[in-house]
């Protein structure tokens, strides 16, 4: 009776458990669907020919953000000429807008980390993709092209190595040494020389600084006295200029007046001229008058002009 109490009790503990358990994946389940159907997705497409570790739910991430996941992969094994072997399906949060000329890379987190997309916007042009759009894809490296690209790599560093060892680099890094310390020492005995000059110089200019100074003085005094002269020279040269001014206003009245006693001696001599003329004409009638009165006596008498007879003729 006992061990059928505890066969049926372990049977009701079991179904307890699976009960919870199925609670618990239902529960959580619901929460998955239902965060899901809460985040608005826009999709866009993405076209590669290799995708290496690609699937679904793979991160897309932009600026090393996450915005989306990968949720459907589409391959074809012999597509048309310039068409993509694989178009994946991109779920991209609508509050994180893609822009045009965006660029698709598959990308791993370290050598052997998850796989994401990594959407390149280097050279997008600003106008952002709308639901459907198709974007560039760029193949990722395979890990064979990958350590081709390394061999690549180091056999150019070897042959750098080998350029340098045959230029002798060693050789002339150690001449450009014994160069750089020549040009060190020179330096220094320049630096050694200027500082005897600049001795020297301080040596002379405490010797010579007393006489500069003397100098400096009697330059002082000759400039006070050449300012002195200079004002007795502007007041010298005031004074002449007002004498010069009196003379010439004197001169100017010597020459009105002269010029007034030249203008009474042309009416004085216009004067006496008319006098002269009226004299000359005086002169000149007495004495055709006289000469009248002695060619012809009778006119004091008769006061009649006697008839001029002509002489008779003499006789041959």
């Amino acid at each position: 009776m006992r061990e059928g109490k505890l066969l049926h009790e372990r049977a009701s503990g079991h179904a307890l458990v699976g009960l919870f358990v199925l609670l618990a994946i239902f529960f959580f389940a619901w929460l998955l669907f239902s965060q899901q159907d809460q985040v608005a997705r826009y999709r866009i497409v993405a076209e590669f020919n290799t995708i290496n570790n690609l699937s679904e739910a793979t991160q897309v991430k932009l600026r090393g953000f996450t915005i989306g996941q990968v949720e459907n992969v589409e391959f074809a094994p012999q597509p048309a000429t310039g068409e993509p072997y694989f178009q994946v399906e991109l779920g991209i949060e609508k509050r994180y807008p893609v822009p045009t000329g965006t660029i698709a890379e598959i990308r791993s987190s370290g050598l052997v980390g998850d796989t994401f997309i990594h959407l390149d916007v280097s050279k997008a042009d600003g106008a952002m993709l709308l639901a459907g759009s198709r974007i560039k894809g760029r193949d990722a490296l395979g890990m064979k092209e990958l350590l081709a690209s390394i061999t690549e790599m180091a056999h150019k560093l070897g042959g750098a190595g080998e350029s340098l060892r045959r230029a002798d680099l060693g050789y002339k890094l150690g001449r450009l040494g014994d160069s750089g310390h020549q040009v060190a020492s020179s330096l220094s005995l320049v630096a050694h020389s200027a500082d005897s000059l600049l001795h020297s110089s301080r040596i002379l200019l405490e010797t010579m600084g007393p006489g500069f100074e003397g100098v400096l003085t009697g330059l002082q005094a000759s400039a006070e006295q050449l300012n002195r002269t200079m004002q007795h020279a502007d007041t010298l040269v005031v004074g002449s200029q007002e004498d010069v001014q009196h003379s010439l206003k004197s001169l100017r009245q010597v020459v009105e007046r002269l010029d007034m006693v030249l203008q009474r001696v042309d009416q004085m001599v216009l004067y006496k001229e008319t006098e002269l003329d009226s004299t000359l004409s005086n002169l000149h009638a007495a004495s055709k008058a006289v000469r009248e009165i002695s060619e012809h006596p009778w006119k004091l008498i008769t006061g009649q002009n006697q008839p001029v007879t002509e002489p008779a003729e003499s006789d041959e």
